[in-house]
């Protein structure tokens, strides 16, 4: 089902979203007729276990909620601090909303490493949009460039979201170290499904239309919020210099983090940057409250 207060579920087919609302009313779980129907009970889990600090959990709700005052965005906002400042850099990930400002930074990154740059070019068939491209058509490495695995490995050696360095590059081939240990890696296929709605027989058909073949990786000195969903980070550099643009995005971001102390920002939060969506927080009303 997924936190309702991250990020909407992304459905970029259009006819997956008429699907959606013509046979649900909208794009979240909670939207299943079998909740209008059963009204099951609602029970809050309230122990969280990637945060410890109370105090930093509690800001995080009423980030979540949305229901947070400018001043309350004080604590967080003691933590800006110049990225080339940070006294340990290194080993911070950088958040930031956009794919340009990501791609901007692991340049960066990139291109301060001695070394020579090795490219790895995707086979891509059929159709595909570049916008739903899972890492570079173009993947630039060099040797200690970090990375982060975007698939879990069948030998339980690393899961979606791992970071890792690039410890050697040879020909057409790529080795990863992941916790001390170097690893060959393979290239992963991805496969773009099309769904069309049959409207009278009310169900949907799936058809592979296109595949993209490429290393399942990506530079990661920087992230997209998006794609840092689901991972726990000890140090966070959040860049929010572009602004926020996203019903649960800031929180996203700020919940990736353990601590407060392992959180720095490039310029201080803004109440614009906390974006809740009504829709989304309306899954209370589909349950009965115990």
């Amino acid at each position: 089902m997924g936190d309702i207060h991250q990020l909407p579920p992304v459905v970029a087919d259009t006819e997956v979203r008429r699907y959606l609302l013509h046979e649900f009313g909208g794009i979240y779980f909670f939207n299943a007729k079998v909740f209008r129907d059963s009204q099951p009970r609602f029970l809050e889990l309230t122990k969280k276990f990637r945060q410890t600090d109370p105090l930093f959990g509690k800001m995080l709700d009423c980030v979540a909620d949305g229901n947070i005052r400018a001043e309350d965005l004080a604590p967080f906002n003691r933590h800006v601090v110049r990225f080339d400042d940070l006294p340990d850099r290194s080993k911070y990930i950088i958040l930031a909303p956009d794919n340009q400002t990501v791609f901007d930074l692991n340049m960066r990154f990139l291109n301060a490493l001695k070394g020579e740059e090795w490219a790895s070019d995707a086979v891509i068939s059929g159709q595909f949009d570049p916008s739903s491209f899972p890492t570079d058509e173009t993947l630039r490495l060099k040797i200690g460039a970090k990375v982060v695995l975007l698939r879990n490995d069948p030998q339980k050696r690393w899961v979606n979201g791992t970071s890792a360095l690039i410890s050697k590059l040879s020909g057409e081939s790529v080795w990863i170290e992941v916790g001390g240990k170097e690893h060959e890696l393979e290239k992963h296929v991805w496969e773009k499904i099309k769904y069309e709605y049959n409207s009278e027989k009310r169900h949907l058909v799936e058809n592979v239309i296109g595949s993209f073949k490429q290393f399942p990786i990506r530079l990661a000195w920087a992230l997209t919020i998006h794609k840092s969903q689901g991972m726990t980070l000890d140090k966070v550099y959040l860049d929010l210099a572009r602004g926020a643009f996203a019903h649960g995005q800031t929180y996203v971001a700020l919940s990736r983090c353990r601590s407060m102390n392992g959180l720095a920002l490039a310029r201080p939060l803004r109440s614009e940057d906390i974006i809740v969506d009504p829709n989304a927080l309306a899954y209370r009303s589909a349950f009965q409250v115990l």
